[in-house]
């Protein structure tokens, strides 16, 4: 499907899919992809702060700190049910979408919501940054002394 506004798409880090992503995309003669391939913590911040979308479609991710990052630089989340951070930092509809893990037509249903509608994409970069704002050290240790506190109060 032809987009009506042009995107580009950076995939920033290696894994076992880079070769078939880099054959697929070189087949079709696509443009505006960039495989920019392992970039230390320390550089990711630059690449945050051009995008407008992050993705990511892990099969598996026990958090995915890289969602608080995308969200602490105001991006638009996209992401997996099997991203751990999903649970407690992307409201679905809100500040992005949640996926089935390997539902490609769903991830493409997502991207081409935000990046054909330039509006909702601000809105829910804004909202990630509103969320990710109220998360620190003092609201886990505010969430721990609830739990023990609950579990000093129910024990049998």
């Amino acid at each position: 499907e032809k987009l009506e506004k042009e995107a580009f798409l950076l995939f920033v880090g290696d894994g076992e899919e880079r070769k078939t992503l880099g054959d697929y995309v070189k087949k079709r003669s696509i443009k505006n992809v960039l495989f920019l391939g392992f970039k230390n913590q320390t550089e990711l911040p630059k690449y945050y702060v051009i995008g407008d979308i992050f993705v990511l479609p892990s099969s598996f991710e026990p958090w995915g700190l890289v969602i608080n990052e995308a969200m602490c630089y105001g991006l638009s989340i996209i992401a997996t049910d099997k991203v751990a951070a999903t649970t407690d930092l992307v409201h679905h509809g809100e500040n992005g979408f949640i996926y089935p893990a390997g539902d490609i037509e769903a991830l493409a249903n997502c991207l081409l919501k935000l990046i054909q509608d330039g509006e909702l994409r601000k809105n829910m970069g804004k909202r990630s940054f509103e969320i990710i704002s109220r998360w620190s050290y003092v609201e886990d240790i505010k969430g721990i002394m609830a739990a023990l506190d609950y579990v000093r109060k129910n024990r049998a």
